[in-house]
């Protein structure tokens, strides 16, 4: 296996090596600590040494180190105009003082019967600090994105020229702005890509632990309720990706079309269930004010044109290349159910697409068994205009974050953490 190699002066290839190969749980303290002074150099550090001894337990431990970091810096944000979170943080004081039973509704109707993310909410206002679930959310995000690439990486014993970039791709490919403004869409996303990569089998009894886990994101956001009848089809899929692909994904068009007809129709009103399903589909494809905005926003459009592309050139990078397993059915499922859902949703269409782009991101960890056509000269292109996509999507989305919130002292806090005390 091949191991990052510092140039001369720098810490050598051995010390790596064997830091590496330490104690995963003294790793742990150790990434901790330096999070604590540079959340920036704890992240550096957590994949120098993943690398010096990419071993699953090293994946958990450096991974932990991720996810604090990322923690520590989201903490630091302050908002200075209403985005998701600001919305959020008003639900979480809704729950100050209540007890626990009191998750069954929330101040948004919409999350009536959400039990995990009114619990979050619950956990957080009952703390007093609001700022606690972004943090939350940018532990559980980069922290499972930075264990699942981890650990397949130790499965496949890949080497470092290949973790590393693939590494800087999902930081650009899945933005800060999904993962810590927006929260719940983007959070199940990596949990549900986590759980899909997890399934050992088609049996019931590996597939148990990512059904549970798909189950709890349903009850972060309903739109993953499409994910968990994707996953219980999966051994059907499985059989034959192509056929089942479009008959899914004419499922899905028809579905939204038939929902917003029966609404229209008022067939149902008075029906609770029923009704506020209809609602929900005719709702997103109709849009809100809001969703009509960024319809009609550039940067917005070109951000999905962006996502798109990114889509079609993994799915074709990961058929190309011949690597086929038991997730590779659910990537074309899941990408063309996207592609669908863009053209019919106005703007919400995009919330799944996080899944395939994880999932199918473990595929670009190259090696010299997956097929002849890795050796060959067009899948570094391919993953290098992945890259330059994965670029433009984070450009775009950062252009709209970045002046929602104080980035100047985050980022300053993110280089050196005790300059908060100041």
């Amino acid at each position: 296996m091949k191991i990052l190699t510092i140039s001369s002066g720098g810490m050598p290839q051995r010390t790596l090596s064997m830091a590496g190969r330490g104690n995963a749980l003294g790793m742990v303290f150790f990434l901790g600590v330096c999070a604590i002074v540079s959340p920036l150099l704890a992240v550096f550090l957590s994949l120098l040494v993943f690398t010096g001894a990419p071993t699953k337990k090293m994946a958990v431990a450096c991974a932990l180190g991720v996810g604090f970091s990322a923690a520590l810096v989201a903490h630091g944000i302050v908002y200075n105009h209403p985005v998701d979170m600001t919305r959020w943080m008003v639900e979480c004081g809704y729950y100050d003082g209540r007890n626990i039973l009191s998750i069954g509704t929330s101040l948004n109707e919409d999350h009536n019967g959400l039990l995990v993310w009114n619990f979050l909410c619950w956990v957080t206002g009952n703390i007093g600090d609001l700022r606690l679930l972004q943090s939350l959310a940018a532990f559980f995000g980069y922290g499972l994105i930075a264990w699942l690439m981890m650990d397949r990486c130790a499965e496949e014993t890949t080497d470092a020229w290949a973790f590393l970039p693939l590494m800087l791709f999902i930081f650009f490919a899945v933005p800060a702005q999904p993962l810590i403004g927006n929260v719940r869409s983007a959070l199940g996303c990596v949990i549900c890509a986590v759980a899909i990569c997890k399934r050992r089998s088609y049996g019931f009894r590996d597939s148990l632990p990512s059904l549970v886990l798909i189950i709890v994101v349903c009850l972060i956001h309903n739109s993953m309720l499409l994910v968990l009848v994707l996953f219980l089809v999966q051994p059907i899929l499985e059989r034959n990706p192509v056929r089942n692909s479009i008959i899914c994904v004419v499922a899905v068009v028809t579905m939204i079309s038939v929902a917003s007809v029966l609404l229209a129709s008022h067939l149902f009103d008075g029906v609770p269930v029923i009704t506020s399903v209809l609602k929900k589909a005719s709702f997103y494809t109709i849009g809100t004010e809001w969703d009509q905005e960024q319809a009609d926003n550039l940067l917005s459009n070109l951000s999905h044109v962006f996502s798109l592309l990114l889509l079609g050139v993994l799915l074709l990078r990961i058929y190309a290349t011949r690597q086929h397993d038991g997730r590779t059915a659910l990537v074309l499922v899941l990408t063309m159910c996207v592609i669908a859902m863009e053209l019919t949703l106005v703007n919400v269409g995009n919330r799944l697409k996080f899944i395939p782009i994880l999932i199918g991101s473990t595929y670009l960890l190259n090696n010299k068994g997956r097929g002849h056509a890795v050796d060959s000269r067009w899948p570094i292109l391919a993953d290098a205009f992945l890259m330059l996509l994965a670029i433009a999507v984070w450009l775009i989305s950062m252009a709209s974050f970045i002046p929602s919130f104080n980035y100047v002292e985050v980022m300053k806090s993110a280089v050196f953490y005790p300059l908060l005390l100041f």
